[in-house]
């Protein structure tokens, strides 16, 4: 789960000590939950157990709810309770989630704190899936940048690290990647169909047609078309 917000991690540890629970698990309602293990409510709402996608019947398959595989939870009954973990499933596994049947069976308070947003909680089972958390943390990265006051030209082809700090007024052009610790300061244009890794760009600077990597590239300098730098220069 790469998304989990620490406002999520914090209200959901609240959740727990104000409940005065002995488990609590993070889960959220998710419009796609194969692969991910199905939360068990009883007739009182109460979290009973949780399956595992292999082993989920029919009727368990069309449940949307999905554990989110973080917990806050008294650490002397769980250790208690992996002790009594049997391999009684389809995968002939020892799975963690059977100490929700534990506790309960031992009378624990169990809870669920529910995340509102389920891409939050969204895991990475296969590649279709890998593929899909990529997209969603490009346009994270993006859609703060433009927040922050960066302009982006047509961001869908635009692709920003997560280490990367951009000043407000920068302009990315389309087809541009900045990664690797890279630094643009305020005012620079970089892009189309450039690429800026581990450099500092100063500001003013115009970047255009280019790869740029290990550099330092000072402020007004206008670089490009078709210009390759690297091997830790400076450009002044």
């Amino acid at each position: 789960m790469p998304f989990v917000s620490k406002t999520t991690y914090s209200n959901m540890i609240a959740t727990h000590v104000q409940e005065n629970a002995d488990l609590t698990i993070l889960t959220t309602e998710h419009p796609n939950p194969y692969g991910y293990g199905r939360i068990i409510r009883d007739e009182d709402d109460e979290i009973i157990e949780i399956v595992e996608e292999k082993d989920c019947t029919k009727l368990e398959r069309s449940i949307q709810e999905i554990n989110g595989s973080v917990y806050a939870v008294d650490n002397q009954k769980l250790f208690e309770a992996i002790r009594e973990i049997k391999a009684n499933n389809n995968q002939n596994e020892y799975y963690l989630t059977d100490i929700v049947k534990i506790f309960k069976h031992k009378g624990y308070k169990v809870f669920g704190y529910k995340a509102s947003d389920y891409k939050e909680i969204s895991g990475v089972n296969d590649k279709v899936q890998l593929v899909e958390m990529e997209e969603e943390l490009r346009k994270k990265i993006i859609r703060k940048h433009l927040m922050n006051g960066v302009t982006i030209h047509n961001p869908n082809t635009v692709t920003i690290g997560v280490d990367v700090k951009i000043a407000s007024g920068a302009i990315i052009r389309e087809n541009t990647n900045i990664v690797t610790n890279s630094v643009v300061e305020k005012n620079c244009k970089i892009g189309p169909f450039t690429e800026v890794k581990n450099s500092h760009i100063g500001e003013g600077a115009s970047i255009k047609f280019s790869y740029i990597k290990d550099s330092k590239i000072e402020s007004n300098i206008k670089i490009g078309p078709y210009v390759y730098i690297n091997n830790n220069t400076r450009v002044k």
